[in-house]
């Protein structure tokens, strides 16, 4: 069995930015790779890497949109991968993608929208969001079993979970208010006051909610395919809180199918409290669907998931054998 060795930045050096706490994201999955394969060995060396890739970055080509940044370079053996954080995949892409072609076996594209991280690689699945703020000392796998964990366990006694910025957006301001006026027990709150909400805290209302309410946000035009999921509904079907959300769009390696792994709401919302009514008043359809979205999400963005498709991708790219 061919031994593989990874080489990751050492992010401890560098300062924090929204953009390296995105690329931490995809770090950490490929970290716990030793875990899956005996034959993986995963390093964090700054120098190490920039011995690999300097060659690249001596005349990289500086890239137009200011929403488009190179984020981050690692190896596998002797080969290449380039991580790319940008608003929309496509702009400025011909300007870019026939220089680093020449030396990377593939590339991994993060899709930010503003506050809101929509994490998308070759594989077109997202990461699980929450491990951007895990507690310091304990693995992506660990957190991940812990919160699920607590949502099995922890009173269910909030009826609709729903934190985002609102404050600016009429269409989401009339729905808050709206559950708030006609659904008991509901917990609606406003990201964008720059109050800041400790993780724990965070991941107890969610851990207590029955429903997350996951408007589509409205940054970007509804067709947008970064645009069709938030990472709060990822969070949500980890912790198996049913989620509610207008009509899905996007491309993903298993469909999510409403109904079976999410409950879907008219684009205009005009249905949601009639739904958010029916499914707070029967439990076991709720649960079951909320379950089944638990099983699509460990399918599909667990760190397992995570680290076995982003592995397999890269020796797929380069020919290698596990």
């Amino acid at each position: 069995m061919k031994k593989h060795t990874v080489i990751l930045s050492d992010y401890s050096r560098k300062p924090e930015s929204p953009s390296l706490g995105v690329i931490r994201q995809y770090s950490k999955c490929l970290i716990a790779l030793p875990v899956f394969y005996d034959n993986v060995s995963v390093i964090c060396n700054d120098d190490l890497l920039t011995k690999k890739v300097s060659h690249i970055l001596a005349n990289a080509p500086h890239m137009a949109n200011k929403n488009n940044k190179l984020v981050s370079l690692f190896a596998i053996d002797d080969h290449i991968f380039m991580i790319v954080s940008t608003d929309r995949p496509v702009v400025n892409s011909h300007q870019w993608i026939p220089y680093y072609a020449q030396y990377v076996s593939g590339f991994f594209v993060f899709c930010h929208r503003h506050s809101t991280s929509y994490i998308f690689d070759n594989c077109g699945v997202p990461v699980f969001p929450l491990s951007g703020i895990q507690e310091p000392n304990m693995s992506l796998l660990d957190f991940e079993r812990d919160t699920h964990s607590k949502s099995m366990t922890i009173t269910k006694d909030i009826s609709v979970f729903f934190r985002g910025r609102y404050n600016t957006r009429l269409p989401r301001k009339f729905l808050a208010r709206q559950i708030q006026e006609h659904i008991t027990n509901a917990h609606i709150s406003n990201s964008g006051d720059h109050k800041s909400l400790p993780t724990q805290d965070y991941v107890d209302l969610m851990c207590r909610s029955k429903i997350a309410w996951c408007p589509r946000s409205v940054k970007s035009p509804p067709d947008f395919e970064c645009n069709a999921s938030t990472g709060r509904e990822f969070e949500a079907m980890c912790l198996e809180c049913l989620v509610v959300r207008p009509s899905i769009g996007t491309i993903e390696t298993e469909e999510r199918v409403p109904g079976v792994h999410f409950v879907e709401i008219k684009n205009d919302s005009s249905d949601l409290i009639e739904k958010l009514r029916y499914y707070l008043e029967h439990e076991d359809e709720r649960k079951e669907i909320a379950h089944n979205g638990r099983l699509w999400w460990e399918r599909n963005c667990s760190t397992i998931a995570r680290a076995n498709q982003i592995y397999s991708d890269c020796l797929k790219a380069t020919g290698a054998t596990q």
